[in-house]
């Protein structure tokens, strides 16, 4: 069962990684000042748009649950809910990134070259954003279901036409003019409205695991919009805390060198770095969506112990399979590097052959930190893994940074040193959580 449900997510979530790639790739032909401006933009929007988490997880583990339940009904209105809360959610969202994603750029240190990039490539992406959000909800109320071949069918087409709107608007094709580092983020969003309409359909069809009648009431149930939230908020608080601490992060990163090259070099390693990683992510992404569509499916039925052996053998094959990636990542780290940074700057490859190195060794804790979520996710125990950010990300990863690379002057090294040793926390008091079975108790 576990291989059926994982391997759609495990592949949807490799060619998601596979486009971010290529959009990298296609951004570092520009320079390494645009790939800082998307790589800083990126982290910056992430702030706004990863609020809807919550969300969505919220939305998995109710139709998780529901579904062992065998409560269809409930599944269908808890969809109409979901869409309705992410219709006001996304409007909001756009507002605010469009209105302080200047800002946000200033405040983490981007100079000039990078501002005039960075800006148009958030004005574009938030104005649009509710595409993408869509696309995250549709594809949570079809895999808390348990249908995660659906999504991965859409998530390809959706991948095939970014790359190649990418294309078009950053180079230019026939009649488009060329946009550079703009045109990628209205490739994304194009691609994106696309899904949007083919998951409309799919939800509307009424031949999937998740149907929505036409005459389905949308208007607000506020106390099955508070049970989603209830659920949601703290995953969507923990998710805002990683991303403000990644705020924090990438300040020292871009305050770690007296040189203006230096700094742009660790930017674009850093940016280099994360997206070469998100492979080492995607087993354990993919594992803790089915960790809590199963874990919530089990609960739902009223079975505490098989569920607590779904968690478990998740947990296990995510650390094992995360493993083999980092041993991946630490050989090979020369050769990785090398594919992303096309302008052949050797700061960008000697800073993220280090980035990649340091933290391929704690690949398995960090498995652990996400799939054990994932599991807690699912039984509704969702505001301890919100505590672990804290602790981990504003109590240990920015204070011991700050330490290693500003006060004894240890290098950028020093900031990925401090990025590994908290990751290593999380994975255990997450894992240690699980273990506890508190969660057994949690009713949604």
């Amino acid at each position: 069962m576990i291989g059926n449900l994982a391997y759609p997510v495990v592949l949807a979530n490799l060619l998601q990684a596979m486009v971010g790639i290529i959009d990298i790739w296609m951004v570092s032909r520009l320079g390494t000042q645009a790939t800082a401006a998307v790589g800083l933009s990126r982290q910056l929007i992430m702030v706004v748009l990863i609020s809807i988490a919550g969300l969505a997880v919220g939305t998995r583990t109710m139709v998780a649950q529901f579904t062992g339940a065998k409560r269809p009904d409930m599944v269908s209105r808890v969809a109409a809910q979901s869409i309705l809360a992410t219709f006001f959610v996304s409007v909001a969202i756009s507002l605010v990134g469009i209105g302080l994603g200047p800002s946000l750029l200033r405040l983490v240190g981007a100079d000039a070259a990078i501002f005039a990039l960075g800006v148009p490539y958030m004005q574009v992406f938030f104005a649009l954003c509710i595409f993408m959000i869509f696309n995250f909800m549709f594809n949570a109320m079809l895999q808390g279901a348990g249908d995660m071949k659906t999504p991965l069918v859409i998530m390809v087409l959706i991948n095939i036409i970014h790359v190649f709107f990418n294309y078009v608007f950053i180079y230019g094709v026939g009649p488009f003019p060329q946009m550079g580092v703009t045109g990628a983020a209205l490739g994304t969003m194009t691609s994106r409205f696309v899904g949007t309409a083919i998951g409309l359909g799919v939800l509307f069809s009424g031949r999937f695991a998740v149907k929505l009648r036409p005459d389905r009431s949308f208007l607000p149930d506020w106390s099955l919009m508070w049970r989603i939230l209830r659920i949601g908020i703290p995953v969507a608080g923990q998710n805002m805390v990683r991303t403000l601490a990644s705020l924090g992060f990438l300040w020292v990163i871009t305050s770690s060198a007296p040189a203006g090259f230096r700094r742009q070099a660790n930017v674009a390693a850093y940016t280099v770095g994360i997206q070469a990683e998100a492979f080492s992510f995607m087993p354990a992404l993919a594992l803790s969506i089915v960790a809590t569509t199963l874990v919530g499916q089990a609960q739902g039925a009223g079975d505490s112990r098989e569920a607590e052996r779904r968690g478990w053998v998740l947990g296990l094959i995510g650390a094992t399979a995360m493993s083999l990636v980092g041993v991946i990542l630490f050989v090979f780290a020369p050769q990785i590097i090398a594919i992303f940074n096309e302008a052949g700057d050797p700061l960008v490859t000697e800073v993220g052959i280090a980035y990649l190195r340091i933290n391929a060794v704690v690949e398995p804790f960090l498995a652990l930190s996400i799939v054990m979520r994932g599991a807690l996710d699912g039984a509704g125990d969702t505001k301890p893994p919100l505590y672990y950010t804290i602790l981990s990300q504003w109590l240990i990863r920015l204070p011991l940074s700050y330490g290693l690379v500003m006060i004894l002057n240890t290098g950028i090294s020093g900031a990925w040193y401090a990025m590994a040793f908290s990751t290593v926390i999380q994975g255990v008091l997450t894992t240690n959580r699980f273990r506890s079975n508190k969660w057994k108790f949690i009713r949604v």
